[in-house]
């Protein structure tokens, strides 16, 4: 694991947002993992195997990012 260089975070260092850095990217991974099985997990408690959904062109890339697949007809689909 890589030691960080960053300033430690005070009162007087932090902000409430920033942009990413690749330093991020093992968080980040962790982050959306944690966010799938937040959202898919009550799903997968009932037998959920399939689900559709219909993206706006805007939404797609975020949907495409968490599995889902476009389908034939205007969906996407995630197979859980």
């Amino acid at each position: 694991m890589a030691v960080s260089r960053r300033r430690p975070i005070t009162s007087k260092t932090m902000s409430l947002a920033r942009r990413a850095t690749p330093d991020d990217a093992e968080e980040l991974v962790r982050l959306r993992k944690v966010m799938q099985d937040s959202y898919l997990g009550p799903f997968r408690e009932r037998g959920v195997r399939k689900i559709d959904l219909r993206a706006s062109s805007d939404g797609e890339p975020l949907y495409t990012s968490l599995g889902f697949v476009r389908t034939p007809d205007p969906a996407m689909r995630l197979t859980l």
